[in-house]
């Protein structure tokens, strides 16, 4: 589980309600590890006022689709990222890094 909570700055501020939107395979460096609900990204959340959280499952199966390591292991990321109402691009983006390693 990972806790996404927003709050305004002195210099700018999210235009609520906000999107949050889970990518899990779309970019170039993803689909090593094999995510919950990763056929159906975008996983959408919506934190609604300044200073709000929510919780997010990042779930995985505990496997591999592909070894991408040289140690046998596979490393992966969800890609968060924050959209303003009506927003056309992302405006807050973070990576969560996985990495799994078979257990025989």
């Amino acid at each position: 589980m990972v806790s996404v909570k927003i709050s305004n700055g002195k210099d700018y501020s999210f235009q609520y309600p906000v999107t949050v939107k889970v990518f899990y395979n779309s970019g170039p460096l993803q689909g090593a590890i094999d995510w919950q609900n990763e056929d159906s990204e975008p996983s959408l959340f919506e934190i609604n006022g300044d200073g709000q959280s929510i919780d997010i499952p990042l779930t995985v199966k505990g496997t591999c689709d592909t070894i991408n390591r040289t140690d046998g292991t596979c490393s992966d990321f969800a890609y968060v990222q924050i959209w303003n109402k009506d927003g056309k691009r992302a405006v807050a983006k973070k990576r969560f890094y996985l990495s799994i390693k078979a257990v025989l």
